[in-house]
């Protein structure tokens, strides 16, 4: 199962599998910390996010 990550006119699909955690800090900026050690912080306001079943 992936997600649909739309930020900055750019798509990113991210496995479930590699998330090892979100941590939500502060006003709508959650934090995905993956598996691998690669983090990407998320501004809300200007993402837009999907659960896709592929």
């Amino acid at each position: 199962m992936f997600v649909k990550i739309e930020m900055n006119n750019t798509t990113h699909y991210i496995n479930k599998n590699n998330i090892l955690r979100i941590e939500a800090v502060g006003n709508n900026k959650p934090t995905i910390y993956f598996i691998d050690g690669k983090v990407m912080s998320i501004d809300l306001n200007k993402t837009m996010v999907e659960d896709l079943f592929l």
